[in-house]
């Protein structure tokens, strides 16, 4: 698309009606002067607003990549073709019924809404741009934003998980237990997320000399070691660590909930296979923290009848549990939720579905749109999200894009 400049030129310049605009005018003020000054004063009128829109237009950047501008251009040659019929009628008119020309006055009225509202529109997507809270320079940017059908949303969780509550056994102190744990934690030096979140929740402190210490890995989701005077303390998930799970422990499981188990086992055990009896101390309810916002853009996707998928490194199922209980519904679609994903995997989905949809995907930098800017979806992105807060997309997707969703699907 050529500049501004260039487009008003060859619009003006190639435009017949103008020039038979004024044909009409001069016939106007001869058989009806009346008329003739309301055809006169109406094209003033619109060069005066043609002349804001090209100011408006001017301070647009990247204006070649999007599809609204000609849009908006066209608005306004609707209102100049419709002030050039309302003359040539009132000229049939007068000839035909003198008396009547007078009918169409009000008419003329018509001409002006195209321009006024092109340039209204103009105004209000400028002013969305300007106000909108996500980091973005053009048009092109929130136009695609406004088009999508498809968001993709690269874990629903922040990564955080929380301590909810600490359930002892009968005859284990909290003190007891504040020990035992934070001498476990204190010797781990532990990397996975959940025991991260243990020993910021925990003071971890090296209460009892350690050793035998049996780390965690991919292949052995639970931990041990040995601490005199106590026994080899084991901790792990409730599903792996207890032989039969009673029903409060599933419900919470159901729910999206971790549940870790604490027990100890007598002697020191170096096995790398859990000991067949092990008694347990404690457990604790822990949950994933979703990311600010998720529950607020999940409802505007929902009116708006945009899809919401999930991509995670984590179970499928757990993390529809969790999204679940918390009330974050997706739409259940084929596939709503990706689960166990590598970076490369989600990358690969991201490029599937982007395919058949008008996709925008959310990583940690920000929003990509469409997936069609680089191999990586993980690159630089068209919109930075401030503070990784959905609610701000929420509002922009609820309040700011109307105006645009409604041009854009003319």
């Amino acid at each position: 698309m050529d500049n501004i400049s260039n487009i008003t030129k060859k619009i003006k310049g190639m435009s017949l009606y103008y020039v038979t605009s004024w044909i009409l005018a001069v016939a106007l003020l001869v058989t009806n002067w009346i008329g003739g000054l309301i055809f006169i004063a109406g094209w003033l009128i619109v060069f005066y607003l043609w002349s804001q829109l090209s100011d408006e237009l001017r301070s647009f950047p990247d204006l070649e990549q999007s599809s609204i501008i000609p849009l908006i251009l066209r608005r306004f040659n609707t209102g100049n073709l419709l002030l050039v019929i309302w003359a040539a009628a009132l000229i049939v008119l007068q000839i035909l019924a003198p008396t009547r020309g007078w009918l169409i006055y009000p008419v003329a009225l018509a001409a002006f809404i195209p321009p006024f509202w092109a340039l209204k529109t103009l105004k209000k997507i400028k002013e969305t741009i300007e106000a909108t809270p996500l980091g973005i320079s053009n048009l092109f940017a929130l136009e695609t934003l406004s088009q999508i059908d498809t968001l993709i949303l690269d874990e629903v969780c922040t990564g955080e998980i929380q301590v909810e509550e600490i359930l002892l056994a009968d005859g284990i102190k909290e003190e007891l237990f504040g020990k035992i744990m934070g001498t476990f934690l204190h010797a781990l030096h532990a990397k996975d997320a959940a025991l991260m979140s243990l020993s910021t929740h925990f003071r971890p402190a090296k209460t009892y000399p350690v050793k035998n210490i049996i780390s965690l890995t991919k292949e052995r989701n639970w931990t041990s070691m040995y601490l005199e005077s106590i026994g080899t303390v084991y901790l792990g998930p409730a599903e792996m660590m207890l032989k039969e799970i009673p029903d409060f422990v599933n419900v919470a499981l159901a729910d999206g909930k971790r549940m870790m188990v604490l027990a100890v086992g007598e002697g020191e055990h170096e096995g790398k296979e859990l000991p067949e009896t092990l008694f347990t101390i404690s457990m604790v309810v822990m949950a994933d923290v979703l990311q600010p916002g998720a529950l607020e853009l999940a409802s505007v996707l929902k009116e708006q009848d945009i899809q919401l998928k999930v991509l995670t490194k984590d179970d499928a199922s757990r993390t529809a549990n969790l999204c679940h209980f918390h009330g974050l519904e997706i739409t259940p679609s084929e596939e709503a939720i990706f689960g166990n994903l590598t970076n490369s995997q989600k990358n690969e989905i991201c490029h599937w579905l982007a395919e058949s949809s008008e996709v925008a995907y959310i990583g940690n930098l920000g929003i990509n749109l469409n997936c069609h800017i680089s191999s990586d979806v993980s690159s630089q992105p068209d919109l930075l999200l401030p503070g990784s807060n959905l609610s701000e997309l929420a509002n922009v997707l609820e309040n700011s894009l109307g105006e645009i969703r409604k041009l854009a699907g003319n």
